[in-house]
């Protein structure tokens, strides 16, 4: 029997890959196909994403796919949640979109809060509080560029957006809309009420689908330039912890919990309905959507953030680190010597992360150095 073949694109805050999946005789074979760095850039004081710069990233491992001259039943596309694209008939991106560590929910994030209520947010939603969520940084918008959102007729969150860009059909997937915390669980479509409170153009909203929606096959032009043919694009799990958890081998069990593990680093089980509740709100627990109607129930932990942007500080400098160095180097190092605490403000957002760290064991009058393998270990052996 012929192998079924699929193409995943897989976008993280760290890097993005396309992998090439072989279905035979039940079992799955996966080949990394193209690895690249993800595109954050500053401009003019802000941290955007470079999408067009990720969209030939990807178009460049279907390339590599089509050489294999194997026929692909389909693609999709998955991401981290919660950033959006904007744009209209005429243009498919109006402006370059923010990257959901942008300073700008600082603001934001306090006045819905108040001005909305957090009992009535949570009560729609069932999603934890974050000042990264959707709903803030549109909050963003309609302070600083109401012309933009008057002009855009659809918003769409990442891996929807580039599945958009291979088929052309806009949708988005439940299990990203639900990262906006504009997405209702029990109606299982946008939240009509948050965005009448928070004044939101309805217009830009697009229709919600399940996650396995066939959206449509490849765009002629993507096809031409790619060499790939015939395959559908699909609306799979779109935010990528939703994929990483309906991949769990973990049918007709009521017993089991998942890490999964990455910028974020998120804890939780896979529940038949969300958990809505004043404790639940109160403890900050979140209620994502997954595949065939889930919910994970889950919490947000620090995760990688801290290493990967010491990574990018150290490349900078001109050390290009992998992981397996510095792991190296931390084994030598002295064992809890310093402890941070992760999710202080000033470790949550983007730059010089290891003199960041330096900075605060000075202040707490804690030993500290320079050295890549302090930075390391301190991140390591943190307290929370």
């Amino acid at each position: 029997m012929d192998p079924k073949c699929y193409i995943a694109c897989d976008l993280g805050a760290e890097s993005g890959r396309v992998m090439l999946g072989r279905l035979q005789e039940s079992r799955l074979q996966l080949e990394e196909m193209h690895r690249f760095p993800s595109a954050a850039v500053r401009v003019m004081g802000s941290l955007r994403w470079d999408v067009l710069r990720i969209f030939e990233e990807l178009k460049s491992g279907l390339r590599e796919v089509a050489k294999r001259g194997l026929p692909v039943a389909s693609l999709s596309v998955d991401s981290w949640g919660v950033d959006y694209v904007l744009l209209n008939n005429v243009h498919p991106m109006l402006s370059l979109p923010y990257h959901y560590r942008d300073a700008r929910t600082e603001d934001t994030y306090e006045k819905v809060r108040k001005s909305v209520g957090s009992e009535l947010i949570f009560a729609e939603t069932g999603i934890q509080f974050m000042p990264i969520n959707t709903i803030y940084h549109l909050a963003s918008d309609v302070e600083e560029s109401r012309d933009l959102l008057e002009v855009a007729e659809c918003f769409l969150t990442i891996g929807d957006y580039f599945n958009y860009l291979f088929c052309g059909v806009r949708r988005v997937d439940e299990s990203n809309a639900s990262t906006t915390q504009l997405y209702n669980p029990q109606t299982r479509d946008w939240s009509r009420v948050l965005i009448e409170r928070c004044g939101f153009p309805p217009k830009i909203f697009p229709q919600l689908v399940p996650p396995g929606t066939v959206l449509g096959p490849l765009l002629a032009e993507v096809a031409a330039e790619t060499g790939l043919r015939e395959a559908q694009v699909v609306a799979t799990c779109s935010h990528d912890t939703g994929a990483a958890v309906a991949s769990v081998p973990a049918e007709d069990k009521d017993d089991w919990a998942y890490l999964s593990s990455g910028t974020w680093s998120l804890l939780g089980m896979e529940l038949p309905a969300p958990l809505i509740s004043e404790k639940i709100r109160e403890h900050n627990f979140t209620n994502e959507a997954g595949y065939g109607g889930t919910t994970r129930f889950l919490k947000n932990i620090v995760g990688l953030w801290i290493l990967q942007e010491s990574r990018r500080e150290w490349a900078r400098q001109g050390l290009e680190l992998d992981y397996a160095a510095l792991t190296r180097e931390a084994q030598g190092a002295e064992a809890f010597r310093s402890l941070i605490n992760p999710r202080a403000a000033r470790f949550m957002k983007p730059g010089d992360m290891p003199q960041k760290i330096v900075a605060y064991c000075l202040e707490t009058s804690q030993p500290s150095d320079n050295s890549r393998a302090a930075s390391w270990k301190a991140w390591r052996c943190y307290i929370v």
